[in-house]
């Protein structure tokens, strides 16, 4: 059976059915710009059709016969998120938006009920996917595996199609390849179509020394980004955010925890520079902040 067929047949099979539910705070999605500091449900569903050696969430590429999916609705979801207490329903994995036929169906749902939908994508499916999922959603984390950015077109092209997107839209540059002077000019190209806005997450996968992720992450602010973050940064410094006007330091993260949050009403305390942030900074509730990491819930 061929690579298409394959997916096909995984979609197919996948219909209404999930890997399984997780909860965690946003910066852990990774969502660094989005209601900070908020709790999110996280729906996993399987497949992707970029063939990375290394994956950030290998479970999604795993044969389907071998996994046991477990069937959801949206009043199961909304269950589960009473219990939590949270308001963020979030799909996770590999490609989501291979199954935005029957995904669409929850989240219209969902959204009637009033609570905020997203999902990842990594750009790699059909324009017309993803520009109906763009104006459903009220977020987009969009990740660029490096390892294919050197040939791949359609992930600028479909770049191009969020320019006019209502969602929320966030971008995290996975490293899982070598990082080389090729690729870094592959990649600026493909991030400069996007509003300097936008926020970048550098987000490795590999052991890298420190001083080539800072240097990546310079090349990405002389290209007039204003948000250029590290995830897991070591020394956290780049995991905060801080003005882009005089830098002050706004949001305060430790190893994609909300710490402290100094930004009043969307604006720098400091200079009024209004700061691209969805949503008010929520600090970590006392009963649920006890879990380091994520808990799984179904």
């Amino acid at each position: 059976m061929n690579k298409t067929s394959n997916l096909e047949n995984l979609i197919e099979r996948h219909k209404f059915r999930v890997l399984g539910l997780t909860w965690s705070y946003v910066e852990r999605i990774p969502l660094y710009h989005f209601h900070p500091g908020s709790i999110a449900l996280k729906v996993w569903v399987m497949g992707c059709p970029v063939d990375c050696e290394v994956c950030i969430e290998s479970t999604v590429k795993m044969p389907i016969d071998v996994v046991d999916l477990k069937k959801i609705d949206t009043t199961i979801l909304i269950d589960f998120l009473k219990r939590i207490r949270a308001n963020i329903l979030f799909f996770h994995g590999g490609e989501t938006l291979l199954h935005w036929e029957w995904l669409k169906t929850i989240v219209r749902e969902a959204k009637y009920k009033n609570i905020i939908t997203g999902a990842k994508t990594s750009c790699t499916i059909s324009e017309h996917i993803l520009r109906d999922a763009s104006n459903v959603l009220d977020i987009l984390l969009v990740e660029i595996p490096l390892k294919i950015i050197e040939n791949c077109r359609l992930i600028k092209d479909n770049l191009e199609v969020l320019k006019d997107s209502k969602a929320h839209i966030e971008v995290v540059v996975l490293i899982n390849s070598k990082i080389g002077n090729n690729v870094i000019s592959k990649l600026t190209g493909t991030l400069e179509v996007l509003d300097s806005e936008i926020p970048i997450l550098i987000y490795p996968l590999l052991e890298y020394p420190y001083t080539t992720l800072t240097s990546l992450r310079r090349v990405i602010v002389s290209k007039k980004f204003k948000y250029v973050y590290i995830v897991d940064d070591p020394f956290y410094k780049f995991e905060n955010t801080y003005c882009p006007k005089c830098n002050k330091l706004l949001i305060e993260r430790h190893k994609r925890f909300l710490r402290k949050c100094f930004i009043e009403d969307h604006t720098c305390p400091s200079c009024k520079y209004t700061i691209n942030i969805k949503g008010k900074c929520k600090p970590a509730r006392s009963k649920i902040s006890l879990f380091l990491g994520e808990e799984p819930l179904l």
